[in-house]
C-alpha cells in the first residue's frame, strides 16, 4: 500500500498533487459476514482519508494558486480584481 501511495503522490494534474486513500480488511473465518468485512475496509479508508485531508488541502490550494498565477501573471503584481482573474482563468 505504501508503494501505491508513494507512486500516486508523485503524480500531478495542473500542478495539483494526486492522493489516494486505501482501506482493507481480511476475512479470517468463513463464518464472517462479507458485508462486515467490506464495511471494516471502508471505515479504514475513510479514516485514512481524514488523516491525510489537512496536508492534501494545503497542497491543493498551493497548486491552484500556482496555476492561477501562471495563467495570469498580471495577478501576481497585485493589480486587478481577484474575482475577475478567477473568471478569466475558468473561461480559458
Amino acid at each position: 500500500m505504501d508503494e501505491i501511495k508513494l507512486e500516486i503522490s508523485k503524480e500531478k494534474i495542473f500542478d495539483i498533487k494526486c492522493s489516494i486513500a486505501i482501506g482493507f480488511d481480511t476475512e479470517v473465518h468463513s463464518s464472517q459476514n462479507i458485508e462486515q468485512v467490506i464495511g471494516n475496509a471502508e471505515r479504514e479508508m475513510y479514516k485514512e482519508k481524514l488523516l491525510s485531508k489537512r496536508n492534501y488541502s494545503v497542497d491543493t490550494i498551493q497548486g491552484i494558486l500556482k496555476t492561477l498565477y501562471e495563467r495570469n501573471p498580471y495577478h501576481i503584481q497585485g493589480n486587478g480584481d481577484d474575482r475577475k482573474v478567477c473568471r478569466d482563468v475558468i473561461k480559458k
